[in-house]
């Protein structure tokens, strides 16, 4: 028995061990595929040059949206576990980010969440409301940051612009799950009765083939978003502050361009720069890349390379680190931690008692 122990943990260790060295290898192959065209004509900067504490401000903005979404994670799985859950909520939060950024649309964050909180030993219930709230009050936040932005700061890209209608577009997408699931909430059969002129359009199209299981698994999703909403929503204060939480993270990181230009001898204020980045977050919303590669660069060069001066290349560079190779960098740690402990990342619910012991 004890062989046979060591023989599955042996296993589990090479597959691990496998499983990085793919995400190593799609992470390089992102990285040269992103910055291949620009390497022509990158101009060298002198360290001197550079506004260090412009540079620390974006670093801190990075950290502190970190800290807030690992906290988000950590206060969620308290509400449903009653425990004080605080390394399993911060993996949960930094793996997802992770597996966002290395699947096309981020598809893979939310399911490999509660993947990994089930491997942990918590409830099915609790492994699905945990993810699926993280990710409605992430969706909430920034649906709340683009309307202000689009309603104050309108002005400030051209509405002739391309970016702009993009953006617009891109925000509608994002909209889309949230705003379904809280008319699913609220109007039940009302949600259905689009939902069958749906479906039904589809199948005539031949896009669904069986109309009465998609429907099914459609409803089965929702309920579950729906169950997840209800759980906060019977708990306001909770709720609210969720949503400043994730406020205070989308605002962090929407923040980090600003004092990437300023730090490489950009100019511009905080708020027309920060509005402007909203508009970029909502325009790339809809591309398929993993973690928006190459579409997020092109859309930051089409929008500030009329407006700042300096060495614009090196700004991007500093911007996308820190919002995206970041936390594949922080991914492959815990996930390189647990290959080499022949163990997949948290196989108990740590809490707090776990951590002082």
């Amino acid at each position: 028995m004890e062989k046979k122990k060591q023989k599955t943990k042996s296993a589990q260790r090479k597959w691990m061990l496998v499983f990085l060295l793919i995400n190593l290898a799609v992470v390089a192959y992102i990285a040269v595929d992103e910055y291949r065209k620009e390497a022509g004509s990158v101009t060298f900067i002198d360290i001197f040059e550079v506004k260090l504490g412009y540079l620390f401000l974006g670093v801190a903005c990075f950290c502190l949206g970190a800290y807030m979404l690992c906290l988000s994670f950590r206060k969620m799985l308290r509400l449903v576990t009653g425990q004080d859950c605080r390394r399993a909520g911060y993996e949960c939060a930094l793996l997802g980010k992770y597996y966002d950024n290395v699947t096309p649309m981020g598809a893979g964050g939310q399911p490999f969440q509660i993947l990994y909180l089930k491997q942990s030993g918590f409830s099915n219930g609790a492994s699905s409301a945990v993810p699926i709230m993280g990710f409605l009050t992430q969706q909430f936040a920034f649906i709340l940051i683009a309307i202000v932005v689009f309603v104050a700061n309108r002005n400030v890209i051209d509405a002739a612009t391309l970016v702009r209608v993009q953006a617009y577009v891109g925000f509608l997408f994002y909209a889309a799950v949230p705003a379904a699931v809280c008319v699913f909430a609220a109007f039940p059969k009302a949600f259905l009765s689009i939902l069958n002129a749906i479906t039904a359009l589809l199948t005539r199209l031949h896009i669904v083939k069986d109309r009465e299981r998609s429907k099914e698994k459609i409803t089965a999703v929702m309920d579950e978003y729906v169950s997840s909403l209800r759980i906060m929503w019977r708990r306001p204060v909770f709720l609210l502050g969720m949503l400043l939480l994730c406020v205070v993270y989308q605002a962090a990181i929407l923040s980090i361009p600003f004092f990437m230009l300023r730090a490489f001898g950009g100019t511009g204020n905080w708020w027309d720069t920060f509005s402007l980045v909203v508009y970029i977050y909502a325009a790339i919303t809809i591309i398929p890349s993993p973690g928006n590669s190459g579409a997020a660069e092109g859309y930051f060069y089409a929008v500030f390379s009329q407006l700042q001066d300096g060495f614009l290349f090196w700004a991007v560079i500093g911007w996308r680190f820190l919002v995206y190779y970041m936390w594949l960098i922080i991914g492959l740690i815990i996930t390189a931690r647990a290959a080499v402990r022949g163990t997949k990342s948290g196989d108990a619910p740590d809490t707090e008692e776990a951590d002082e012991a």
